[in-house]
């Protein structure tokens, strides 16, 4: 996605079909991070389990969550 501004991949990124841009383990990272960053924040955890859930790492969905 080089060369693209941060809302145009935002847009691309919000189509979760798109089997070039789906989820990856960078996106993984990101979700990580703000679990991280945000431990407080509920939503950060959802979506760091709906990023594992889509990677098919069903193993760690239910200690992301914890």
């Amino acid at each position: 996605m080089e060369g693209k501004s941060i809302d145009e991949i935002i847009e691309i990124i919000k189509v979760e079909d798109t089997p070039i841009y789906g989820f990856s383990e960078d996106a993984l990272k990101i979700f990580k991070l703000n679990t991280e960053l945000y431990p407080d924040k509920g939503n950060t955890y959802d979506s760091y389990s709906k990023c594992l859930l889509k990677l098919g790492d069903v193993e760690n969905v239910l200690s992301a969550i914890e």
